[in-house]
């Protein structure tokens, strides 16, 4: 829900056509779920506890072999983690998040773009992809949404093949670990990896309806 909600939010400032108490329904759904669990005696406290104590659970790390930023910057430990060298670090991950967010907002707002089918995939997969790489506390298996929404994207944009292969070949890094014990290739590689195709969607992303171009709105790929 972290990962995919800011792209609700882009769609939502682009095209109003909901209002913004719609976004209730998220955590109703998520109560509606837990009623089995509280009719047989779990507490409601309890059900809600559970997703606010995940956030704070791995405090002590900043990344769980996961190819994100903290990566680039500190060293890693023999299982690929990251220790987390104070306890503002992480606060400073997230404030940035939600900054970069907020200027894509801006940008929506500015270009005036009301999202079709397409950008919805193509921003999906860039919101996804930002917040895995930026957040902390991240685990190896965060990445399933932009493995699915790279796909998608490929479809779209059939030029660029190796996003989806990228991105795949960066999940299964953190999977094979568990499954063949621990590969001998660095896990910075990974990372940088990871930053070089953030950087190649975004690129995309800004030239197709940020850029100011004759070519400001191309044809789009209907499927």
């Amino acid at each position: 829900m972290v990962f995919i909600l800011p792209l609700y939010v882009l769609i939502y400032i682009s095209k109003r056509k909901f209002p913004c108490y719609y976004f209730l329904i998220i955590p109703v759904v998520n109560f509606v779920m837990c009623l089995p669990a509280i009719i047989f005696g779990k507490p409601i406290s309890a059900c809600i506890d559970i997703y606010i104590n995940q956030t704070s659970q791995y405090n002590a790390y900043l990344s769980m072999n996961f190819p994100g930023i903290y990566n680039l910057i500190f060293p890693t430990n023999e299982y690929n983690y990251v220790m987390a060298p104070n306890e503002y670090l992480s606060k400073v991950g997230v404030i940035v998040t939600i900054f970069v967010f907020v200027i894509m907002a801006f940008m929506v707002l500015y270009k005036k773009i009301k999202f079709n089918k397409q950008q919805i995939i193509e921003f999906g997969l860039l919101v996804v992809m930002v917040a895995t790489f930026l957040l902390p506390h991240m685990h190896d298996r965060y990445l399933f949404a932009g493995d699915i929404l790279s796909v998608l994207y490929f479809l779209y944009n059939k030029d660029k093949i190796y996003v989806p292969i990228g991105i795949s070949l960066i999940s299964m890094y953190g999977y094979t670990g568990f499954l063949f014990g621990k590969i001998q290739v660095p896990i910075q590689y990974l990372s940088f990896m990871y930053l070089v195709l953030i950087v190649i969607v975004t690129k995309d992303i800004y030239n197709k309806y940020f850029a100011d171009t004759d070519q400001q709105h191309p044809k789009i790929n209907e499927y």
